[in-house]
């Protein structure tokens, strides 16, 4: 693609939903939150490996992916809160991001290939005091 500038990791076309929610408080302070966020990542230029030998290539491009988070809260009071989530319901996850990686000593070693979530979906809950 002579001529043209391309911004390597940069999704071609990206969009973005948030969605709130909050609860009137009841008498004792008490109300509940929820949030919602997709997120939309379209098709993104890797860096050219083509040089490369086989076993440390990589695709000239990265799919396109969604990704959703979602978390609710419940706070008894202006001092307590318990929450819980849930981080990339998609599942959207890069398996292999790293070059090389059985080999940290190559000349052609990478760990700088991530352009998608490493991590698959996640479930997590906690509690906040104010003291």
């Amino acid at each position: 693609m002579a001529g043209k500038n391309i911004n390597l990791f940069t999704p071609k076309n990206r969009a973005f939903l948030a969605v709130d929610f909050e609860s009137k408080k009841e008498s004792n302070d008490a109300f509940w939150t929820a949030d919602a966020t997709l997120s939309y990542f379209g098709k993104q230029r890797l860096p050219d490996t083509s040089k490369n030998p086989f076993y440390a290539r990589m695709p000239l491009w990265g799919n396109a992916f969604w990704k959703l988070n979602i978390q609710a809260a419940h706070n008894f009071n202006s001092k307590m809160r318990l929450y819980a989530g849930l981080e990339n319901i998609t599942d959207s996850i890069q398996k292999n991001y790293i070059i090389s990686p059985e080999n940290p000593d190559s000349p052609y070693f990478d760990a700088g290939f991530s352009y998608k979530p490493i991590v698959p979906a996640m479930f997590y809950v906690g509690f906040d005091l104010k003291l």
